[in-house]
């Protein structure tokens, strides 16, 4: 979709994301329920915030560096090294603080060159003189507890995190999983089961002993849902499995299906009666054969295994995939869950279709929590007060899963009193 836009609209007007249909806010009618819908400006803040925020390994580490050099609390990747202070002196200093922690020596003339954290990120990565695109992001490095891993969703980037990451525990470090290819320079994957087996090699170099804690918010649900049977296959121990408010696109068993369906389909054959009745006779008809035919296309998608090739280029905008809108649509389309012999503790909105809640109770065979969510689905990462709520319940469930497997009490790491209540 983002790459139709480019194709018809000036840069300044394409946006940097766009929010798939089937995670908007919908009436009973089926249109988007515009009252449920997060305040625009509050999204733009968001937006705005997330956009400087360093976006890969080495464009976090830079800043690190920047920020320590400069004396600055923090350095977003757009800021200019020069303008913020810098000097040839502390230039000198800041390529050999990149060598001693990056191992990478590069000449000084670079950084005037590529004065911001991302030119010189970008700049050191096609020279060579730095380590290729990885999929971890530190999203907050401080604290004493085992990391939590945050997988990416729709998109592949993980800003829609940032704000989760704040509300949790200073004791509690998280880390992102973001998708290949974002760089322009990867082939992308084709599948979650290749997405999952590139990460769970990312996140045990990084954390090559120890219970594993993982989380996936919409389509990185499946994803995280995927990893920790690879992790389990591996010998990995998974300690905590989140997936915050995901559904199913394809492979559902036909218990669950029938389950969805029945809550579903009745309010929406009373909508399409309703517009029947009020039709002149003469289209009465062909709209009942327009209705069977979508019935039957959705029927058909939702249970069938969609077809994803095999993406051949590189490049940092996302290929376009027969028969499919979006790379993500495909890639989450084509994949088919298995049971899990693990535990899971599944976060679902207000909003979230009652047949999700049976759909994992069916998948997960070593017992599932389900907490509930106020709000919608993307106000679960735009509105304060819902994400505030569910950092409560994430941080609960870290502490059951802690206490499960070190015998803690469960109030070790809990939220600070000024964040404890909604």
């Amino acid at each position: 979709m983002r790459f139709e836009l480019a194709r018809r609209l000036p840069d300044y007007m394409v946006p940097e994301s766009i929010v798939p249909l089937d995670v908007l806010p919908l009436g009973a009618t089926g249109k988007v329920d515009r009252g449920a819908l997060p305040d625009p400006g509050l999204l733009i803040a968001v937006s705005e915030r997330k956009a400087d925020v360093p976006s890969s390994l080495i464009e976090f580490e830079l800043a690190k560096i920047w920020a320590r050099i400069l004396d600055r609390e923090s350095v977003g990747r757009y800021d200019n090294f020069f303008e913020l202070g810098g000097h040839s002196l502390l230039a000198t200093r800041m390529v050999a603080e990149a060598d001693r922690l990056l191992n990478c020596r590069f000449p000084i003339a670079v950084l005037f060159q590529a004065p911001t954290v991302e030119l010189l990120a970008q700049r050191l990565i096609d020279e060579d003189w730095a380590p290729a695109w990885s999929s971890l992001v530190p999203l907050k490095t401080s604290g004493s507890q085992l990391p939590l891993f945050l997988v990416h969703g729709w998109g592949g980037t993980v800003f829609s995190y940032l704000e989760l990451v704040q509300q949790l525990p200073d004791e509690q470090p998280c880390y992102g999983i973001q998708a290949v290819g974002l760089d322009g320079k990867e082939v992308r994957h084709t599948s979650v089961e290749q997405m999952a087996a590139h990460y769970v090699d990312e996140i045990c170099s990084f954390q090559p002993e120890g219970p594993i804690s993982l989380a996936g918010y919409s389509m990185g649900g499946l994803i995280a849902f995927e990893l920790a049977q690879q992790l389990l296959r591996k010998g990995r121990e998974v300690a905590f499995l989140g997936i915050i408010d995901t559904g199913f696109m394809s492979g559902v068993p036909w218990q669950a299906y029938i389950m969805r369906v029945g809550s579903y389909l009745p309010c929406r054959m009373v909508d399409h009666v309703n517009s029947w009745l009020r039709l002149p006779l003469r289209e009465k008809g062909p709209y009942i054969a327009g209705r069977w035919k979508a019935l039957s296309h959705w029927m058909g998608s939702y249970w069938s295994r969609g077809p994803v090739v095999e993406i051949a280029k590189k490049g940092a905008v996302a290929p376009k995939i027969p028969g499919y809108d979006d790379y993500f649509h495909a890639v989450a389309a084509s994949y088919r869950t298995l049971p899990y012999s693990g535990q899971a503790y599944v976060f679902l909105s207000d909003a979230s279709p009652s047949g999700w809640r049976s759909g994992w109770r069916y998948r997960v065979k070593g017992g599932i929590e389900f907490h509930r969510v106020s709000g919608n689905h993307v106000q679960l990462h735009a509105d304060p007060v819902c994400v505030r709520q569910l950092a409560i319940l994430i941080d609960s469930a870290l502490q059951k899963s802690r206490a499960a497997k070190f015998n803690e009490p469960e109030d070790g790491g809990r939220l600070p009193a000024k964040r404890a209540g909604l």
